[in-house]
């Protein structure tokens, strides 16, 4: 009998990571062959305005929900979880006027009103749906949130695809998306947040603790698409859009190992809470690691066939495409910080984390303006592995002494070596 209450126990745990893993690839799939058909219709230099549209896009999506994941975990009640949800829906509301009102002066002159509108609007609906689905995972309702986001995400990326094939225009991206956005806020107000009296404390309250994570969420929007406006320092338009395109292609993994992540930890949060005794082992660590080898090792070697048959052997991809292992490298770096901010958070230390990370990217954004000044398109990748390896060294040095938990260094270290021959061999 125990035995198959452990197999049943096992099935749902299988069942939990394949289900919001498969469908966010899945959704996440469908966006990204947005970001993958527009080099065959625009050329080089409008490809690099479009990925720097998209970066200020991401930005407004990690900006937006900064802090409200983290506070839901900080609280441990299910009840006032479901309060903060409503406050921070609101609070989300009101910060796309303060946002829009206030970047749109420093920014007038790269974007047209309707389409910056429109790009904000879009962002803001993903910010919302990205922390209510985190919220509905954190109350173990994976079946609910894995439903939202495939719909939602569904929805957008079909109609907005379809505009840019009928208009063939980036622009018409953002516009469609920002429109059916505003219907999608319009659906969460309704569901979610009905008509309470909305209490400005509450909300002030909020605000103050989610100022450390805003910190952390800009940092991080640093290492990841904001890494585009270092580049363009430096190198043209065309350099900016086939980095774009190259992390877009390795994002992908990042789908993967987040959503594990993301099911882990709410299983996590809720056994620690249970049992303050209780520790974790390195297997699922381990299993994000081997997923970021192989999807490394298969990405190099389908890449240069993909350019040549899709993009007509386009010179500037296929240079990028020689470092595909060193983007894998970061990631698998990066692992011991996924690792230790998930206790960061637990254990509601935001100034910290906030605190150490700022200290790495500010490290790191010096010296990857210096790699790329000194080694052009090397330097680029040469100062993400920087990046990512300064961020995972200074993070999880605090947590590992602090809360004693074990990082997988010999499955990190063997990755990292493998990833980089197959670089060297690829060169």
């Amino acid at each position: 009998m125990s035995l198959k209450i452990f197999q049943m126990k096992l099935l749902n745990n299988l069942k939990s990571y394949l289900n919001y893993t498969v469908t966010n690839l899945f959704v996440k799939l469908i966006g990204s062959l947005i970001l993958l058909y527009l080099p065959i219709i625009l050329n080089k230099t409008e490809y690099g305005e479009f990925i720097l549209a998209f970066s200020i896009f991401n930005l407004i999506v990690v900006f937006v929900p900064s802090g409200h994941y983290e506070s839901l975990i900080s609280i441990k009640s299910n009840v006032f979880r479901h309060d903060l949800m409503k406050i921070i829906l609101k609070f989300t509301l009101i910060s796309f006027f303060i946002l829009f009102f206030g970047s749109f002066y420093f920014i007038e002159d790269t974007f047209d009103v309707l389409l910056f509108f429109s790009l904000i609007l879009s962002a803001l609906s993903l910010g919302l749906t990205l922390t209510l689905v985190k919220y509905l995972m954190l109350i173990r309702k994976n079946i609910q949130a894995t439903k939202y986001l495939f719909l939602f995400s569904l929805i957008i990326y079909s109609f907005s695809f379809l505009a840019i094939l009928i208009f063939n225009s980036w622009e018409s991206y953002f516009i469609v998306s920002g429109f059916l956005g505003l219907i999608n806020i319009y659906i969460i107000n309704k569901l979610y947040i009905n008509l309470n009296e909305f209490n400005n404390l509450q909300v002030l309250s909020l605000i103050k603790k989610s100022f450390p994570y805003i910190l952390i969420a800009l940092a991080g929007w640093i290492t990841g698409y904001g890494f585009n406006y270092l580049i363009k320092i430096e190198l043209d338009l065309e350099k900016v859009g086939a980095f774009g395109f190259i992390y877009t292609l390795s994002n992908l993994i990042l789908v993967v190992t987040n959503s594990i992540n993301l099911v882990w930890s709410s299983s996590f949060f809720e056994k620690k809470q249970q049992n303050k005794n209780y520790s974790e082992n390195n297997n699922v660590w381990n299993i994000m690691i081997l997923l970021i080898l192989i999807f490394s090792i298969l990405l190099s070697i389908v890449y240069p066939f993909i350019i040549d048959y899709v993009y007509d052997n386009n010179s500037t991809f296929l240079i990028f495409g020689k470092f595909i292992p060193l983007i894998g490298l970061s990631y698998i770096i990066y692992v011991p910080a996924w690792q230790a901010k998930n206790l960061y958070y637990f254990h509601n230390e935001p100034i910290m984390l906030a605190k150490h990370t700022i200290i790495a990217v500010s490290l790191g954004i010096l010296f990857t303006v210096f790699f790329i000044n000194q080694f052009s398109e090397l330097g680029i990748f040469i100062g993400f592995i920087f990046n990512m390896g300064i961020q995972s060294l200074i993070i999880s040095r605090f947590s590992v002494r602090k809360w004693n938990y074990s990082i997988p260094k010999f499955n990190i270290i063997c990755s990292s070596l493998i990833l980089l021959m197959l670089f060297l061999y690829l060169r």
